[in-house]
């Protein structure tokens, strides 16, 4: 099993989620006071790295029908490639036992 440690080094926001699932959130360390504004501020975050070629979108949650309405946040998901060099490595490493 891998683990993975993320640190935000983005002041303003933090990272909510659990190590083994493939999405986290990102959230406002500090809230507007206001969940419309919050969602603005997240939604300019996500807009701004889209011009990056970064891709992120809002969470969605639905606003009457959740019994606790979690905070807006901004979900991630990571994937990782594996490139032929990299399979070409864990095979030989395997073979060899290693």
């Amino acid at each position: 099993m891998i683990s993975l440690i993320i640190y935000c080094r983005t002041p303003g926001l933090k990272v909510v989620g659990v190590p083994s699932a493939p999405a986290l959130h990102l959230q406002l360390e500090n809230s507007t006071g206001s969940r419309e504004n919050d969602l603005k501020l997240l939604r300019t975050i996500v807009e701004y790295c889209l011009d990056r070629q970064i891709a992120l979108t809002l969470a969605r949650y639905l606003d009457k029908e959740e019994r606790f309405l979690p905070p807006p946040s901004i979900r991630v998901v990571v994937t990782v490639e594996q490139t032929q060099h990299i399979n070409t490595s864990v095979t030989h490493h395997k073979a060899l036992n290693i």
